[in-house]
């Protein structure tokens, strides 16, 4: 059966301006911040829902200069289950892998509800998925080989164009969040998450 997309979700309402990581494996108990479940009390890193799906694609943006960059690490959580259902109380987090995005000239649109006008799109990105001697370490290396669904890879034309991190495995990860870890010449970090279901 074909993925069916659900289209693209922008992260954050106005980007992160994060210089340093923050997250880190383990167990965490998320807050609820303006109606969104987050790792943290000022609401930029939300848990994005993914439960259910496979794959996702991923596109990177953010007000700055053209060649402006910014570092990101994505992380998974796991929800605890218990008594035969989602106890929201806490999750275990694992890291899927680290990148940058480079802006380009490419913009967004006025009135756009993913991309703004205001905002230039990543035209180059790099990925590095995770494993058990990266750092940090993370299972994404391991998960992709077992699972056999697929290799997580970047298309990075470099031309202006708009580029993709491309998860053909989720790792059966609940939710995903991205998190930035520093910034050269970008104001504040953002993406927009497109999960796939089945």
């Amino acid at each position: 059966m074909p993925a069916i997309p659900i289209g693209q979700e922008r992260y954050l309402a106005n980007g992160s301006n994060s210089n340093a990581a923050a997250l880190t494996a383990g167990r965490w108990a998320p807050t609820m911040v303006n109606g969104r479940l987050c790792l943290n009390n000022d609401g930029n890193l939300p848990l994005v829902d993914v439960a259910g799906a496979l794959s996702a694609e991923i596109g990177f943006f953010g007000p700055g200069s053209d060649n402006g960059s910014f570092n990101f690490r994505l992380w998974a959580a796991d929800w605890a289950v218990a008594g035969g259902g989602r106890e929201r109380g806490h999750l275990e987090l694992w890291l899927m892998g680290t990148g940058t995005a480079t802006l380009s000239t490419l913009q967004g649109i006025t009135g756009g509800q993913v991309v703004l006008a205001t905002e230039r799109i990543a035209d180059t990105l790099t990925w590095t998925k995770s494993s058990e001697s990266s750092t940090p370490k993370g299972p994404m290396t391991k998960k992709e080989t077992q699972y056999s669904e697929g290799t997580s890879d970047v298309y990075s034309p470099a031309d202006n164009t708009p580029a993709r991190l491309i998860l053909p495995t989720l790792g059966r990860a609940s939710a995903l969040v991205m998190e930035v870890t520093s910034r050269t010449n970008v104001t504040t970090g953002n993406c927009w998450i497109a999960p796939a279901r089945y």
